[in-house]
């Protein structure tokens, strides 16, 4: 069989292509469900793990070894994908009428529908049906038909003309065939897929756009042009701790007393790639916390945005996520994610 459609990557950017596909096309999805894909030749990158580093799901393998010092670039090989993580916020200040075709989620108004936190700007939290903090596994693809539980190796040209991508389970490989391939997934599983696949140079470099965060004690003052979201107790320390819930004993409980801020401060930074097996990878300023938002953003290779850069490569090979928005504020990339997605329906 050769696919419309196959989707690397099972986190909010592969959920919402899919989901804006569904029905149109034939679509695979391929998303490695834990460490277990982790064999000779890979490698653990400590450094890229954010948050959760002792849940082996959360755990980076690659061949590909990162030296990037105090940068937080995050990889994460789970089934939610960075989402994993606390879930997806939304700019309700933005058109969010693509939101409405995403059937499993619906949008809680922080401000007024979670009396913990508070922002001065208009933002949702998605949950799922159940009231829930959204899991794109758990509510879309454990149920989804066409879902390969493997990793991507390689995606190679056919001299049919269609895609081939090479997927391992661990044990045993097989290839899975697409008209188009599009990629949803970190931005070091996307470099690695690119090293791998022999779409990059055996020496290149990239960057990253971020707009700076910091947590700073509460203030009611606030720059109009940055994005703060205030936390009282028990919220700010279950996003220290990386919980996953809405709402429990205390959750509402006490002053705000931090502030996590995404400022309007935007910041570039640059990272080189030298070999092949195994890729080195380094940053031109190890010392910089670079990254720290996690919502870092316009990946360039030499200079060429992901985008064009992947067109030059093949007319069929997209990618959707962190890496390929251009948000113009700082603040939730959910909005431009679905956005890019929705280019490709």
């Amino acid at each position: 069989m050769i696919y419309d459609h196959a989707v690397i990557g099972s986190g909010f950017s592969g959920y919402s292509v899919v989901s804006l596909l569904k029905g149109k096309s034939k679509v695979c999805v391929i998303s490695p469900a834990s460490y277990r894909f982790a064999k000779d030749g890979y490698h653990r990158n400590k450094g890229l793990e954010f948050n959760r580093p002792f849940n082996k799901q959360y755990q980076s393998f690659m061949k590909s070894i990162w030296h990037i010092g105090a940068n937080r670039i995050v990889d994460r090989l789970s089934l939610n994908g960075s989402s994993s993580l606390w879930g997806g916020t939304v700019d309700l200040e933005k058109d969010c009428r693509l939101f409405s075709r995403l059937e499993e989620i619906k949008i809680l108004n922080l401000n007024r529908d979670l009396p913990g936190l508070k922002c001065n700007r208009e933002l949702g939290v998605m949950v799922g049906r159940d009231g829930r903090i959204f899991e794109t596994w758990k509510g879309f693809f454990s149920t989804y038909k066409d879902f390969v539980d493997g990793y991507v190796e390689t995606i190679q040209k056919s001299d049919a003309g269609h895609l081939e991508l090479k997927v391992t389970d661990g044990s045993s490989e097989s290839t899975i065939k697409a008209h188009k391939v599009v990629i949803c997934t970190s931005v070091p599983q996307l470099i690695q897929l690119l090293i791998s696949s022999n779409l990059v140079p055996d020496e290149f470099k990239f960057s990253l756009n971020d707009h700076r965060m910091t947590f700073t004690t509460y203030k009611s003052v606030v720059d109009p042009r940055d994005c703060k979201v205030s936390y009282k107790p028990m919220v700010g320390l279950s996003r220290k701790l990386g919980l996953r819930v809405l709402y429990f004993p205390g959750f509402g409980i006490g002053p705000y007393v931090v502030d996590q801020t995404f400022t309007a401060n935007d910041e570039k930074m640059e990272y080189v790639v030298k070999g092949k097996e195994p890729a080195v990878i380094t940053t031109t300023n190890p010392e910089s916390d670079f990254g720290k938002s996690i919502h870092y953003y316009g990946l360039t290779i030499n200079d060429v945005p992901v985008t064009r850069y992947l067109s030059t490569v093949s007319e069929n090979i997209f990618n959707v996520g962190h890496s390929t928005v251009l948000p113009d504020k700082p603040g939730p990339l959910t909005n431009y994610l679905l956005e890019c997605a929705a280019q490709l329906a």
